[in-house]
């Protein structure tokens, strides 16, 4: 078990499963990235810092996936929130369900914004 697994282990119940269904989302999409606890969350790289997932202090029954260059992204189905300079966030209800196909896209949408981004040319 390493270090995300580990993490994810130790929260409540209905926030771990959902952790772990996201976490395997991020890892199908972006096969041989970066995963590791960084700022005391799981973290994934891919050419540079991409996605994060943890629990805001102030809403217990949400698990978010920030989106470390989210505000560029297209945010085509709506799911991203917040207004700051470069993170976005697309926040789950534990008592709700998604359609993962759409958060997928958001994540691919990511990995290419990383490779006009910073691939070397």
């Amino acid at each position: 078990m390493n270090a995300v697994e580990s993490f994810i282990m130790n929260l409540p119940k209905p926030h771990a499963k959902l952790m772990f269904e996201l976490r395997d989302i991020i890892l199908q999409s972006l096969p041989g990235c970066e995963e590791k606890i960084n700022y005391k969350v799981p973290f994934y790289s891919y050419l540079r810092g991409l996605c994060y997932l943890y629990i805001p202090a102030k809403q217990k029954d949400i698990v978010a996936l920030g989106f470390c260059q989210g505000a560029q992204l297209s945010n085509v189905h709506g799911l991203l929130t917040g207004d700051g300079k470069f993170v976005r966030l697309i926040e789950f209800d534990i008592r709700q369900t998604y359609d993962m196909d759409l958060v997928r896209e958001t994540i691919q949408e990511a990995v290419l914004l990383q490779e006009i981004l910073y691939k070397k040319k």
